[in-house]
């Protein structure tokens, strides 16, 4: 059978359930600087979806819903993730 690239299924990272199974790959106590533009979940994350950091805005992360989730006080992937997963949780 031949491969035809539409076949591929490109994950939405706007999606919140993009960003929690992104999440569940991250190191579960790994930290991460909030207010470090190359080193940020945000930047992370968008940077595993080909955006750089320059295409990033504030309206983007407020749209996304994922602001509260990068910014709570513990700031580990782990935390982040139990974050998302309530936010997901709620919005059902």
């Amino acid at each position: 059978m031949l491969y035809d690239p539409k076949w591929e299924v490109k994950a939405d990272p706007t999606k919140l359930e993009t960003l929690i199974a992104w999440l569940e790959c991250q190191p579960e106590n790994e930290t991460y600087c909030f207010s470090s533009k190359k080193d940020c979940l945000i930047a992370q994350y968008g940077a595993a979806h080909g955006k750089k950091w320059d295409n990033l805005s504030c309206v983007d992360l407020m749209w996304m819903g994922f602001y509260s989730i990068a910014i709570g006080e513990r700031r580990t992937f782990g935390a982040a993730l139990a974050r998302a997963r309530k936010q997901a949780a709620e919005s059902q």
